[in-house]
């Protein structure tokens, strides 16, 4: 289990961090989505929520494959130096958030699964904080982006800046939370 839970922790890094150099993605997401799916391949568990994560691992491994070329954070719609229209590169980037967002609610659901098997209770009891924590922040952010475009000025921005700042928070915990599963499995 503890490889397993390696490759989660290295995959979801993968997905969370973007560097580009020109235009290619020196790490790129399809291949952290791919290492998630290899890890979920791995766990050994009698649950339903691996098989649907795995298929939506799997699938954002080829859903994603535009990222690899494109930052994702090129909202502007500005298509200087692109050779393709990027007008609906928001509602891809959006749609790609949101699914993501429901495999990280499957691997929450397989945490919580793992540690009432397991029977600890501590381990129960920081997965469900972190998952509720995660769930809120990513919900509420997602739900309320679009809103952002009738917000004018510094307002939008002081929003923009604290949800970012929650949102990295919550990853880096969920990210922690994947490796403390790693070291408490690896004892057994």
């Amino acid at each position: 289990m503890r490889e397993s839970f390696h490759k989660l922790f290295w995959g979801f890094l993968l997905i969370l961090i973007e560097i580009h150099i020109i235009a290619i993605d020196i790490l790129p997401d399809p291949i952290g989505y791919y290492m998630v799916f290899s890890g979920l391949s791995l766990l050994k568990l009698k649950s339903p929520a691996i098989l649907k994560a795995k298929y939506l691992a799997l699938g954002l491994v080829f859903i994603s494959i535009p990222t690899v070329f494109i930052q994702q954070n090129s909202v502007n719609g500005s298509t200087s130096g692109h050779i393709f229209d990027l007008s609906l590169w928001p509602i891809y980037t959006q749609v790609i958030g949101i699914i993501k967002l429901i495999l990280v609610f499957y691997v929450f659901q397989i945490l919580l699964d793992i540690a009432m098997k397991k029977g600890d209770q501590q381990l129960y009891a920081t997965a469900r904080y972190r998952f509720i924590s995660y769930m809120a922040v990513m919900l509420i952010f997602n739900i309320t982006l679009p809103f952002t475009m009738n917000i004018v000025g510094d307002l939008v921005t002081a929003y923009t800046v604290a949800f970012l700042l929650l949102s990295l928070l919550v990853e880096v915990m969920f990210l922690l939370l994947l490796r403390k599963y790693g070291k408490v499995l690896a004892v057994e």
